[in-house]
């Protein structure tokens, strides 16, 4: 990673935060005193399906035009967190050896993080120093195709991008500047995208990045968590040798709506305190309008944080390291390099000029044609007509087809098995009634069966994955799991399109 920039102390800093369907922009102004004078700007996504889709692609190109003009962003220091709906978070922390296996380990397993979608995954990466013999490292995946298009929307508009890091990292950074997590560790959910986002914090540390399934919903955070924690404690003490104690608060961010039915849906319950986890004040650092001391803009706040004060080197996994270019390009170099199109293309303009007496007559000749291809589409319309009757047919013979056909149950059971890590062994697979599936087997360390039950969840014939239990009853001290799979109905490999009528 190249060293990390900071900025002039009377420069404005920006934050960008990017969820599922909005953008916002924290503005941090410095004034004479040096203290920043912070504002809260966002825009919505006006894409039916976000912004990484091919309409939305140009919604966030507008997105940030916006946001520059409105707030003069150009050439100025940017700094941006992802939501954990584009991105996953991994963390490796304890004696150095152990760090750098977990590492190796972590990066032959990239490309089957199947939730991040097709292509291509890339990583950004922060390593640093404990104590004497600790490492801390963090390992931020992503989708090339979609990181690329960050890049290049933010490259469009000529801004000065720092980093891209996941948003719960730099969440973690802004509760150990409150000092909200230091004296043991904290639990904070993130709702501002699609899903929850679900972490372990701790001075300033993200020590886990938790996003089961079923938290979709506030009543799915809550089971998520209440059923889990046990296990989110043993995994502090065991894995990251940080005693967690009882592990009973929880931070909630997000979108405000979010936010309120999380806090109903905890109520009534002892077993985790919630707490709602606002833009938070920092009068040392900066200051803020009341009005925008809102849930929904903590993860901004959060985002332009480093950039109001000098982050540890080596502390932040920029994702865009492995796409960024031009970085070392001299100010002279970048113009040039503006205009050669420009130039580019008034050569090729000026001798079409010429042609453009030659291109008229061409024109008239085109027109005849024209004539010719209108009676030639009639004769075409009328085979449509024809085609369409027979593809009718046909389409009631797939739908015959269809619902008749019975899943491939062997390639199933290969599909379900290449999700089992090498760790793990399959003793028994029983179909039950219906479309279920158990699995009963055993593996090596309990944090995998979260990995298993992810990879299960992206297979296409799965409707539905359920951890049963587990357990460690086992002198060999292997631990046993158990768990459901609802399959979906058989589908016919070929597609059953209706063809409209000419």
């Amino acid at each position: 990673m190249p060293p990390l920039k900071t900025s002039s102390p009377l420069q404005r800093v920006f934050g960008l935060r990017i969820a599922e369907n909005v953008i916002q922009l924290a503005v941090a102004s410095p004034d004479s005193d040096g203290i920043y004078d912070l504002q809260i700007d966002e825009v919505a996504c006006t894409a039916p399906h976000g912004w990484f889709t091919a309409e939305g692609t140009a919604a966030l190109q507008e997105a940030l035009h916006q946001l520059s003009a409105r707030w003069e962003m150009r050439r100025k220091q940017v700094a941006v967190s992802i939501d954990g709906d584009f991105c996953v978070t991994r963390i490796a922390m304890g004696a150095r050896h152990r760090v750098d296996e977990e590492i190796e380990t972590l990066h032959s397993r990239v490309q089957r993080y199947l939730s991040l979608g097709p292509g291509e995954k890339i990583v950004g990466h922060s390593r640093e120093s404990l104590t004497a013999g600790t490492d801390y490292a963090v390992t931020a995946v992503v989708n090339r195709v979609v990181i690329e298009a960050i890049y290049e929307a933010f490259r469009r508009e000529n801004l000065d991008v720092m980093w891209a890091e996941p948003s719960l990292v730099s969440i973690a950074r802004l509760l150990h500047r409150v000092q909200a997590s230091d004296d043991q560790p904290i639990l904070v959910a993130d709702g501002s995208g699609g899903q929850w986002d679900i972490g372990i914090a701790h001075q300033g540390r993200l020590l886990l990045d938790y996003r089961p399934a079923a938290a979709r919903s506030a009543d799915g955070l809550r089971e998520a968590l209440l059923g889990h924690v046990e296990r989110l404690r043993r995994f502090c003490d065991r894995h990251r040798e940080v005693a967690a104690g009882d592990l009973k608060r929880l931070l909630i961010c997000g979108s405000t709506h979010t936010v309120a039915g999380a806090v109903i849906a905890f109520a009534g319950q002892s077993e985790i305190e919630v707490a709602v986890f606002s833009a938070p004040e920092i009068p040392d650092l900066y200051r803020i309008d009341a009005n925008s001391l809102l849930v929904d803009h903590t993860a901004a706040v959060a985002a332009v944080l480093p950039l109001m004060e000098s982050p540890p080197e080596g502390s932040i996994p920029d994702m865009l390291v492995e796409v960024r270019r031009d970085s070392d390009l001299t100010f002279t170099a970048k113009m040039l390099r503006l205009t050669a199109p420009l130039l580019v293309a008034a050569a090729i303009l000026l001798p079409m000029f010429t042609m453009v007496a030659s291109e008229q007559d061409k024109l008239e000749h085109l027109h005849a044609i024209t004539i010719d291809l209108d009676q030639q589409l009639v004769a075409a319309r009328q085979s449509i007509q024809t085609l369409a009757a027979k593809r009718t047919l046909v389409n009631h013979l797939q739908r015959i087809e269809q619902q008749t056909l019975e899943a491939d149950w062997n390639d199933l059971f290969v599909r379900i098995t290449g999700c089992f890590p090498p760790e793990a062994k399959l003793n028994e697979l029983r179909w039950q009634s219906g479309q279920d599936i158990v699995l009963d087997g055993t593996i090596t360390e309990e944090s995998l069966v979260f990995d298993m039950i992810s990879y299960l969840r992206q297979l296409p014939e799965v409707r539905e994955v359920a951890l049963q239990g587990t357990s460690n009853e086992g002198l060999d001290r292997q631990i046993q799991f158990q768990i459901r799979l609802s399959t979906q109905p058989a589908k016919s490999d070929s597609s059953v399109k209706e063809t409209p009528h000419a």
